[in-house]
């Protein structure tokens, strides 16, 4: 913890060093991914996969009261708005899209009967 200065810097060092591993399985991602509607598929349900690894997606969950953090899953969040949009041909369909399969991973871990696939497909159909 002295590295740090205090426990505050240290959960931030980790929160930021979680989010700099999201980014980077995010670029990944989004280069191997195809375009149109599948191509947004593709992209949700990769980027669904890295839940619990490498670019873990609860780092999503942790932002709310560290500013820096709310800046960064901001950009993120628009970055992939972006990505979506372009796919789906209007951006505001990304961003519908994207807070579909968002409210998706916050009920992940709750017992909801409804699948990522099943989400993806219902969203993008």
């Amino acid at each position: 913890m002295q590295r740090y200065g205090n426990r505050d810097g240290m959960i931030d060092a980790t929160l930021h060093a979680g989010f700099d591993a999201l980014e980077a399985a995010t670029a990944q991602t989004v280069l191997s991914r195809g375009s149109g509607p599948q191509g947004a598929h593709q992209l949700l349900f990769q980027l669904s996969r890295h839940a619990n690894g490498p670019g873990d997606l609860s780092i999503l969950h942790q932002n709310f009261a560290r500013p820096a953090l709310a800046e960064r899953a901001n950009d993120w969040r628009m970055r992939m708005e972006r990505e979506l949009g372009t796919r789906l041909g209007d951006i505001r369909h990304g961003a519908v899209v994207f807070a579909g399969w968002r409210r998706a991973l916050l009920l992940s871990g709750t017992g909801s009967m409804v699948s990522m696939r099943e989400l993806l497909d219902g969203l993008l159909a």
